[in-house]
């Protein structure tokens, strides 16, 4: 069972901290793009949420090692890579498989 409390404080932490992560990328993107490449603008702070918004849509996860616990791992889908069986015959030391 999850507190209730718990939520009321996560929920306005969440949204804080994708706010702050909004405008870190706009610091980033102002500071190092803007500066490195002089055609290419400076962005405002809602400019910096359709950034990141076109991001998300395009490239998935904001963050990569969170996962979905649903999900099962990928299967080995070559051959080379699965263990063999009992049965097969094994490779002589240093003979190429």
């Amino acid at each position: 069972e999850f507190n209730r409390k718990w939520l009321v404080l996560l929920v306005p932490v969440g949204i804080g901290a994708l706010f702050l992560l909004v405008w870190v990328i706009q610091l980033l993107w102002n500071g190092v793009l803007a500066v490195v490449f002089p055609a290419v603008p400076e962005i405002g702070y809602w400019q910096t949420w359709g950034l990141a918004i076109l991001a998300r849509l395009l490239f998935g996860r904001v963050f990569p090692h969170c996962t979905d616990s649903s999900r099962k791992p990928r299967e080995a889908e070559d051959e080379d890579v699965r263990d063999p069986s009992p049965d097969e015959p094994q490779p002589a030391a240093g003979e190429i498989a």
